[in-house]
């Protein structure tokens, strides 16, 4: 082999090992790239091309040494190598720019061009993070005859003219102390990136370090973008910090920070750190984390906060776990796609370590949480979906990143779950509009929310309950609340879907309405809810489906008590009076409850084609002419049109279900006091009731097959003659 194409090997992730034969001249671009379990590479003399990113994000490499018969190197060809340490370069070659870009733990570079490494052009070659990110970097321009580096315990040590750097961890431990026997009796400081995270593919395993006591200074970026380490013991002998910022991202994800020595760490307010970090001055005799179930719990006074765990392969999915206590959510999760929260979890306002939680796209909160804390995922960058259980009664300010998908209508933004999209109000679009409208089932408005609103003065209001101060804060005593937006040129409204009960606010005013849809969702009407529909000409009700919706218009109008309308308390028949305008009813989904219709005399239409039960007395006393219904008709109530004064027509379905009740169908005294009634065809039934044509005159009745009358007064089933019973009515079979 004398040519390694482009791209050959890249992103052999799994790739630990490969031997480069001698007769290899040519690697070109983007050969290795992204190997990045690569540990070893030993170029062959006689490769005299390395081409561009050849050897880019090679992670676990530690040193590179290139031949004297390489001629030219490309771009970036051993940039993000974050683990090399020392490179050894040709006297001859052509260097492209960048050659070493993002190699932050590259202490020692051995140039035999004996290139000056402060002139702009070594800038160029070596990156600039060689120099404004790793001033501790040594350059050479031949092979030290003595190593620099001690190795001890996966831990690399570099002697830099003396001056001792604890530069590299390379184990797996998650625990791990400073050991100190290969280096004597001599000191050491703790330089960059020692704990540093590189990205998804490099990350840190340590979660408690102690840097031993012969520790005397910490560099500025020691510890940081860390996202395992939750504890940190600083040795008695540290007398120096980088900068008063150095363990600044430190403070956001270690959760307990012993400091043995007699620097004061300055760290100000408590918000400058996590929620639930420590700050001690000494080892605690007892550790504050413990495990359980192969989650990692820490105790601080009676909070206990979960912060490490098994959640899955990365990009999976995890749920919470659910220990007997309480639990503070407060940790880092890298990888994490979808989270649920259980219950037990206690949401509290975090640190900018949230910022760990960039990778997850959804999470899912569970019943029983009640509060949404203020930021509480305002650093989920990646977060889309969140789904809110009705148990929420507080959302402060901020809870949620501006990147959150959220499900907008007139100009309002919200957040809920699978059943409802619409229970948590969390943003609006204008904050400089005048007024708003709100609706849906909307169970809280996040705190603050119209805090800088100051040109608001009126809110529509469709939302079930009424609005208080907590929605509103100080604005509330200043606005305008309106529950309905009906105006005189509106000929037809419908209630919205998120109100259960319906009160005379609701169409306070609306005298011009000539056409009202109540849907399915209430459950309640108050009284004189209806007393300003002066104009109402056709009312569209929902299905019944029982006890709630019986006696909708018996009740309502002052015809009979009980059940969705409340009674009148103060007694006043007038606020049930029916409009006399009112001709026309609908009823969806086909369920008619007993009495529901019963005294709207006016009514004179109804879409009877969807209507599968029919209560008792549900249409008597009403003003219907004719009267047809299919064979969708499972129910017909005894007194259904009793006393239907005007009625003229009927026909029954011949075969509907409402008539298959047996081998003996009584047509009940459903008919009785429709004195006006000419025709009436009956369904294939074998028995009536002789009360069925009572005091009827002028009738004529088609019927399918013969049939038998029973007596209704009798105390025994008998039976009566049909001409002798029916004297004034003309029987004629179809």
């Amino acid at each position: 082999v004398t040519y390694i194409g482009s791209g050959a090997f890249s992103f052999c992730k799994s790739l630990k090992a490969i031997d480069l034969p001698s007769t290899l001249r040519v690697i070109k671009n983007n050969a290795f790239i992204h190997c990045a379990s690569l540990e070893e590479l030993t170029i062959p003399d006689g490769v005299t091309e390395i081409g561009g990113s050849a050897f880019s994000s090679c992670y676990k490499i530690q040193a590179v040494e290139i031949p004297e018969s390489v001629t030219s190197v490309g771009n970036g060809a051993f940039s993000n190598c974050f683990n090399l340490m020392q490179a050894i370069l040709p006297s001859n070659a052509t260097l492209g720019e960048n050659l070493f870009y993002q190699c932050n733990r590259l202490v020692e570079v051995i140039n035999k061009s004996s290139l000056d490494p402060n002139t702009p052009e070594a800038r160029t070659i070596y990156g600039q993070h060689v120099y404004s990110v790793s001033p501790s970097t040594q350059f050479f321009t031949e092979v030290p005859q003595q190593s620099n580096f001690i190795k001890e315990d996966d831990f690399i040590f570099y002697d830099k003219q003396g001056e001792l750097l604890l530069i590299n961890y390379t184990g797996s431990d998650t625990s791990v102390t400073v050991p100190t026997t290969a280096i004597g009796d001599r000191t050491f400081k703790i330089r960059d990136y020692l704990f540093f995270s590189f990205g998804d593919e490099v990350p840190c395993q340590v979660k408690h370090f102690n840097t031993s006591d012969r520790a005397t200074a910490i560099e500025i970026k020691a510890f940081g973008d860390n996202p395992t380490l939750l504890s940190l013991v600083v040795g008695e002998n540290v007398t120096r910090l980088a900068s008063t910022h150095t363990l600044t991202l430190l403070w956001e994800s270690a959760l307990e920070i012993v400091n043995l020595s007699s620097i004061d760490f300055n760290f100000g307010s408590t918000n400058n750190h996590k929620y639930c970090a420590q700050y001690l001055t000494a080892i605690p005799q007892e550790s504050n984390f413990f495990e359980q179930d192969g989650f990692t719990y820490y105790r601080k006074g009676s909070t206990v906060a979960l912060v490490d765990g098994d959640f899955g392969a990365r990009g999976g999915e995890a749920k919470l776990p659910e220990p007997k206590f309480e639990y503070v959510l407060d940790m880092k999760l890298p990888w994490l796609k979808k989270l649920t929260v259980p219950s037990c979890v206690r949401l509290e306002k975090p640190g900018s370590s949230y910022g760990y939680f960039s990778s997850v796209e959804e999470v899912i909160i569970e019943e029983g949480i009640t509060r949404i804390p203020e930021k509480c995922f305002w650093y989920a960058s990646s977060l889309k979906r969140v789904s809110i259980p009705n148990s929420v009664t507080v959302i402060e300010k901020n809870a949620f990143s501006s990147e959150l998908e959220l499900f907008e209508k007139d100009g309002c933004k919200y957040v809920g779950n699978a059943t409802n999209n619409q229970l948590a109000l969390v943003a609006i679009n204008n904050s400089s509009a005048s007024e708003i409208t709100l609706s849906g089932n909307v169970k809280v408005v996040a705190n603050g929310l119209f805090d800088n609103c100051a040109n608001l003065t009126t809110v529509y209001w469709f939302i079930d309950g009424d609005p208080t101060e907590q929605h509103f804060g100080d604005k509330f005593g200043s606005l305008t609340f309106k529950y309905h937006n009906i105006t005189p040129t509106t000929s037809q409204y419908t209630i919205p879907s998120a109100l259960t009960t319906l009160k005379y606010k609701h169409l306070e005013g609306a005298s011009s309405l000539k056409e009202l849809v109540i849907p399915a969702n209430i459950t309640k009407i108050q009284a004189g809810a209806l007393k300003d529909l002066t104009a109402l000409e056709k009312i569209t009700l929902p299905s019944t489906g029982g006890a709630n919706y019986g006696q909708v218009f018996g009740t309502l109008f002052g015809q009979k008590t009980g059940g969705i309308a409340q009674s009148n308390m103060s007694g006043a028949e007038t606020e049930y009076a029916i409009p006399t305008t009112l001709t026309e009813i609908n009823v969806i989904d086909g369920v008619v409850a007993d009495w529901y219709f019963n005294g709207c005399k006016n009514v004179e239409k109804a879409n009877f084609d969807s209507i599968t039960e029919i209560g008792v007395a549900s249409f008597e006393d009403t003003g219907f002419v004719t009267i047809t219904l299919t064979d969708a008709l499972t129910k017909l109530g005894n007194s259904a049109f009793a006393n239907c004064s005007k009625l003229e027509t009927v026909v029954l379905p011949k075969n509907a279900k409402a008539f298959e009740l047996g081998t003996a169908t009584v047509l009940g005294a459903m008919f009785v006091g429709c004195l006006n009634l000419t025709s009436l065809t009956l369904p294939d039934v074998q028995v009536i009731s002789s009360q069925s044509f009572e005091n009827l005159s002028g009738l004529t009745v088609y019927y399918y097959n013969d049939f038998i009358i029973l007596d209704a007064n009798a105390n025994t089933p008998s039976y009566l003659d049909r001409d002798t019973c029916f004297s004034n009515v003309t029987f004629t079979k179809k």
